[in-house]
């Protein structure tokens, strides 16, 4: 009984360093050159871009914010930001997934806030309900927010725009393409394009 309790006990230990490497692999892959897009199609509206930069380099985040990793990246841009402040920009970008039924309008009150100037503090909210969004979520920041949506009763007019913005970002997306969110690019001042693995890798660029 001792050598079977033992041999458990050693599976469940190689079966830890088995993920952990597997782990520490995903947050160290090398970065990736990407060319199907061009600099200008990834950042988008420069106008949109969070933070300020010297340096030339921009952060893009292809997100969905009901989706718990992109809910857990969320935070740690926000720390990177926050440490290496006038090093970087960052440029958040839509993505939706189909499956997360409250991504898209979730991602129509963001732009709403962005027509009123309001996007970072509503893009904060979204966020803060670590992906866990509803009705009742979406309709408490919009009215918060003074913003004209009501989820009940879908896309009204006043969202057609936002809609279209949202669509532009998948496209761009789907044009790279991504695999799935969150995805990171990193665009530097010699305008190439560089797909990450984890915001660390940023700091392998701007040292």
């Amino acid at each position: 009984m001792k050598r079977l309790d033992a041999f458990i006990v050693t599976l469940i230990v190689l079966n830890f360093l088995w993920f952990g490497w597997r782990i520490y692999q995903a947050n160290h892959a090398p970065s990736k050159l990407i060319t199907s897009v061009s600099p200008k199609e990834i950042i988008g509206k420069r106008s949109n871009l969070i933070g300020t930069s010297n340096s030339g380099y921009t952060l893009i985040e292809f997100g969905d914010y009901q989706c718990p990793p992109c809910a857990r990246m969320f935070h740690q841009i926000e720390e990177f930001m926050e440490q290496h402040e006038g090093a970087v920009q960052f440029q958040f970008r839509h993505y939706p997934l189909p499956s997360h039924k409250y991504a898209f309008p979730a991602s129509i009150i963001a732009e709403q806030a962005r027509s009123t100037g309001n996007f970072q503090s509503v893009h904060n909210q979204l966020y803060s309900h670590d992906a866990k969004l509803d009705e009742t979520v979406l309709n408490d920041i919009a009215l918060r927010n003074k913003l004209n949506y009501s989820a009940e009763e879908g896309l009204s007019p006043t969202d057609t725009k936002s809609a279209e913005i949202v669509h532009t970002d998948k496209e761009v997306g789907n044009k790279i393409p991504i695999q799935g969110t969150p995805s990171l690019f990193l665009c530097t001042p010699d305008q190439k394009i560089y797909q990450l693995v984890s915001v660390e890798q940023v700091k392998d660029f701007i040292r």
